[in-house]
């Protein structure tokens, strides 16, 4: 018989569970997806404008206050307008958030299990259970043990909030190299130039922008852009044959020659957009047919 000795048998908690950790880096992807997305951001330039006009100020003013001093949350005030209590909490309601924020504001894991922002994160919330043995807990003081905070404590399920990012199944331990690659990406910079500054594979890149390109659909306001874009003006006055690089990515048309674009109507943009999302058919296919 063998004198070596047997490996210890594997306990089945090795680890101490984390009853909130789940909860709380999905509410942190939520409100990174949330805040790339061009309704909202929109909706927090409206309502700091009307804010700005009811406090007397400039709106540039406004949101620099609110970055610099009130940590990015924005508070609503007395008046009429989307600024006001009944059109502050209309927009809270609308993305299932506690209070707004600027999307200029990122949360750490920490900070957003101090500070949730959306109304059904932890999925679970403790309720007091036992009101009288709180009482008594809380006069004697000291540190109080797991098993007393089971019998303190329950939990009780969240209704799932409006805004919900739509994908079955995401690695949290990659969001950040995610959402690094899709803002890369949307500032214009190519697929070979963000591998080689974030140290990724080509087909890294590729699949991340896909996987961002999905959860956040719709990161491009049209009407503000169309406004200050000279080369976008220029298209569509007939003196360009290609849009700039942003819109052409946000309506998903690739930086290629194979994607160069001729003066034409909003309509025909339309369906050339439902062709490259392989909603139509091709022109070739649909001449044989």
């Amino acid at each position: 018989m063998s004198a070596a000795p047997r490996p210890a048998r594997r306990r089945a908690h090795q680890r101490p569970r984390r009853t909130f950790d789940r909860s709380i880096a999905l509410a942190r992807f939520r409100w990174e997806i949330l805040r790339r997305t061009a309704d909202y951001r929109a909706d927090i330039r409206n309502i700091l404008q009307s804010l700005a006009a009811t406090r007397g100020c400039l709106a540039s003013e406004l949101e620099r206050d609110c970055l610099e001093s009130g940590g990015g949350v924005i508070l609503p005030a007395f008046g009429d307008g989307v600024g006001d209590p009944e059109g502050y909490d209309g927009i809270c309601r609308r993305y299932g958030l506690r209070t707004l924020i600027h999307p200029e504001v990122r949360f750490s894991d920490d900070e957003m299990a101090a500070f949730p922002v959306f109304a059904d994160t932890p999925a679970r919330q403790p309720v007091v259970k036992d009101l009288t043995r709180l009482r008594h807990v809380a006069r004697r003081g000291g540190d109080i043990s797991s098993r007393t905070l089971r019998r303190l404590f329950t939990t009780t399920p969240v209704a799932a909030g409006p805004f919900r990012p739509s994908a079955k199944r995401i690695h949290l331990g990659r969001l950040e190299m995610l959402f690094a690659v899709f803002d890369a990406r949307t500032q214009g910079t190519s697929f070979r130039r963000i591998a080689t500054d974030l140290d990724l594979d080509p087909d890294q890149v590729n699949r991340a922008w896909a996987t961002a390109r999905r959860l956040v659909s719709k990161w491009f306001d049209f009407e503000s852009h169309l406004r200050s874009c000279a080369e976008c003006q220029r298209y569509g006055d007939g003196k360009r044959d290609r849009m700039c690089g942003k819109a052409e990515q946000q309506i998903g048309l690739r930086a290629t020659g194979g994607s160069r674009l001729r003066p034409r109507s909003a309509g025909g943009l339309e369906l050339l957009h439902a062709r490259r999302q392989g909603e139509l058919p091709a022109r070739r296919s649909a001449r044989r047919a």
